[in-house]
């Protein structure tokens, strides 16, 4: 026996009283900062395009990141570059983020490189949003970068700030 739903009243004449439920939608501001630390980066070079070592994954706004750094560019379209990525690791479909990514030196007061605040929308499908043409490679490995690198010894961070506003959403 199919039921009208819609009705105010069941097969007996009562009333059907339907639970009541709630949502939120809650905003907030997080800000976190995560350093990835290369150290020799002159042994990584000849890796490979499209080759990249990561970051350990590391927790922002309730989602999973790392830091792709690719030693020789993510393309061949980036010859001569080191591309640097942020990737998403979680599994929510849609997430905007704001975030920086900072190449400094060993001890974090020279600042190689800084492409700015980015906005971005990640996702399972778009996991992936960086610089494909980060730093050119030269700027790493010519002999006068030496004190630029740890007096040749290679060592750079790639610092990654992630921050801005966030919003989730609960049921009850």
């Amino acid at each position: 026996m199919a039921h009208d739903w819609t009705s105010a009243d069941n097969d007996h004449g009562e009333s059907l009283v339907l639970p009541e439920t709630t949502s939120r939608c809650i905003t907030g501001s997080v800000t976190a900062t995560h350093n990835f630390e290369v150290a020799s980066y002159p042994l990584l070079e000849g890796m490979g395009v499209g080759k990249y070592v990561s970051s350990s994954k590391f927790s922002a706004g309730g989602h999973k990141w790392c830091v792709r750094f690719y030693p020789d560019g993510a393309t061949e379209g980036c010859a001569g570059n080191v591309s640097v990525y942020l990737s998403y690791l979680s599994l929510s479909n849609h997430v905007r983020a704001k975030f920086s990514l900072i190449m400094l030196e060993k001890h974090g007061k020279v600042q190689v490189t800084d492409k700015g605040r980015q906005e971005h929308e990640f996702s399972r499908v778009h996991p992936d949003w960086g610089f494909p043409k980060f730093v050119e490679k030269s700027r790493l490995l010519e002999p006068s970068s030496s004190s630029l690198l740890d007096g040749g010894g290679g060592y750079l961070t790639i610092r990654s700030g992630k921050g801005g506003k966030h919003s989730s959403q609960q049921d009850t």
